[in-house]
């Protein structure tokens, strides 16, 4: 009997078979896997926080787009701008994003 993780098409069935804000946030992990640790002058944990928080961060927005019936490119877009911007600066546009709406 073979190995069936050996046979590449269960893995593409696998993949295909996972919701699009799952891809999206695996997508986002192995993004800001490469972004994080880039930054020299982060130490280990903080970048490993950054990577599973940005997971979520898109996991959750790809949820909401998909309960607003939105295209699941949006997932994808979301979780690439999370990765690349960094959990910084999607929290510091968030707090902006919230004054401007409260104060409306």
């Amino acid at each position: 009997m073979s190995d069936p993780t050996s046979d590449p098409s269960v893995i593409a069935q696998f993949w295909a078979s996972l919701p699009e804000p799952l891809k999206a946030a695996v997508m986002n992990v192995a993004l800001s896997t490469v972004m994080a640790f880039r930054n020299k002058e982060r130490t280990f944990w903080t970048a490993l926080l950054e990577v599973s928080g940005g997971g979520i961060i898109t996991f959750m927005a790809g949820s909401a787009v998909e309960a607003f019936g939105l295209s699941n490119g949006w997932c994808f877009a979301i979780g690439g701008a999370v990765a690349v911007f960094g959990i910084d600066q999607v929290k510091a546009f968030a707090a902006k994003f919230a004054d401007k709406k409260a104060a409306e």
